[in-house]
């Protein structure tokens, strides 16, 4: 759907209840108002293609008639999606064979079978407040399985590379201890765990700051073409690449780019309206710089860049380009909580808030979140993304959940009811 149509649905939900932005039409209708829309998301062929696949996960053996059931596809249909799980599973050198009165069995090696289930679920994590309830028992598993010990495992090792935890990079080591586990029927047990300790030491070497040109050099290589093709249109008051923290940021969001186009992923973001309609030459220069950045990725590299990634690249490059009443709530604990924000945005956001008084103490990760609050009192999260807290955690009522707006705007604060 493109995004112009959503924002048009949008406008129209907005008029239909009465109400000027998105969070008072989520409090106009009910706290159950997104799973209840999910009740109702039609389960597409390849929805049914990856529950097959993660259907092999607890055991290789698959029960086709109950798997047609839940599906709610005929037998026909279900055999037309084995044809295009066996299209898949042949990319990881794997295969299925039929049992009589039984259903089919994953044939391969153990290994390749990690490979197969590592990549399905990120992507289905990664889609995880879009897809039907028929998924609810994987996301209900893994929270369960990841508890506090397993968190406080991946929060150690990737704070010794980082002094943020990406996401992405948390949950590849989240999943693919949730899949050694569930592969060992659900038991704990680093020494059979030894092969993912291994691929979790090479992520975090690869990942680490200090490693990003080493295992980077072709993204790299791109960056210094698209500062040098923006060159030649606006100027920058300061050499870009000179800025370590800009440089990495870039890599990585090029990274990004690359991955969800491959996945045809897409995340919307809506800019608010005070960035929109009270600053006109910031609202200009967005424009600008988010159009030469689109037509950039589309001719250069066929790649479609989203809403968030046309945010995140004015947030990088914005302060680059030539072209106040305070809320005090420092005497409280206050953390911001995010999914895909990098750490150079995370950094200003910090330093964006503690100029206007709002002292932050952490910054944690969505997929760590479980662990910190075991061990740390918090008075007020604070989100800039769109985070469905419900679908895994449950935030104690004393803890406020803040929700502001990106670009950050000093307006914001007088949103934030504190007592």
């Amino acid at each position: 759907m493109p995004e112009t149509k959503v924002q048009r649905y949008l406008r129209e939900l907005y008029a239909l209840y009465k109400v000027e932005n998105i969070f008072q039409l989520k409090l106009k209708l009910n706290d159950n108002w997104l799973y209840e829309i999910r009740k109702k998301i039609e389960i597409n062929k390849k929805d049914r293609i990856n529950y097959i696949l993660i259907s092999f996960l607890n055991k290789d053996i698959l029960n086709l008639n109950e798997t047609h059931l839940i599906l709610e596809v005929s037998r026909r249909l279900l055999n037309e999606d084995l044809k295009a799980v066996q299209q898949i599973l042949e990319k990881f050198n794997l295969t299925y064979r039929s049992l009589n009165s039984k259903g089919i069995e994953l044939i391969g090696n153990e290994g390749d079978k990690k490979k197969l289930f590592n990549t399905t679920l990120f992507y289905l994590f990664l889609e995880r407040d879009y897809l039907p309830t028929i998924f609810n028992f994987l996301f209900y598993d893994f929270d369960q399985v990841i508890d506090e010990k397993i968190q406080a495992f991946t929060f150690n090792r990737i704070k010794k590379i980082s002094s943020y935890m990406h996401t992405y990079l948390i949950l590849k080591i989240q999943l693919l201890l949730y899949i050694g586990i569930i592969r060992n029927n659900k038991i704990l047990n680093f020494y059979k765990l030894r092969d993912e300790i291994k691929i979790i030491s090479k992520f975090c070497d690869e990942n680490a700051d200090r490693n990003i040109y080493k295992y980077n050099k072709t993204k790299k290589n791109e960056v210094d073409r698209f500062i040098k093709h923006l060159n030649k249109f606006i100027n920058f008051s300061k050499p870009v690449l000179n800025e370590l923290d800009t440089a990495e940021s870039l890599i990585q969001l090029f990274r990004l780019i690359e991955y969800k186009n491959v996945f045809k992923i897409k995340k919307y973001y809506l800019l608010n309206k005070s960035f929109q309609n009270e600053h006109k030459e910031k609202r200009m220069l967005y424009i600008t710089l988010t159009d030469l950045i689109e037509d950039y990725f589309w001719k250069k590299l066929k790649y479609k860049i989203d809403s968030f990634d046309k945010i995140t690249f004015f947030l990088l490059l914005h302060e680059f380009v030539t072209l106040n009443n305070k809320k005090r709530i420092n005497n409280q604990k206050n953390i911001i909580v995010y999914n895909f924000l990098q750490k150079i945005i995370l950094n200003r956001l910090v330093k964006d808030l503690e100029s206007e008084a709002v002292i932050i103490s952490d910054v944690v990760s969505s997929y760590a979140l479980k662990s910190y609050l075991e061990n740390n009192s918090v008075k007020n999260i604070i989100i800039f993304e769109s985070i469905d807290f419900q679908s895994f955690i449950k935030i104690d009522e004393s803890i406020s959940v803040i929700k502001l707006s990106l670009p950050f705007e000093r307006e914001d604060l007088f949103n934030i009811n504190i007592t």
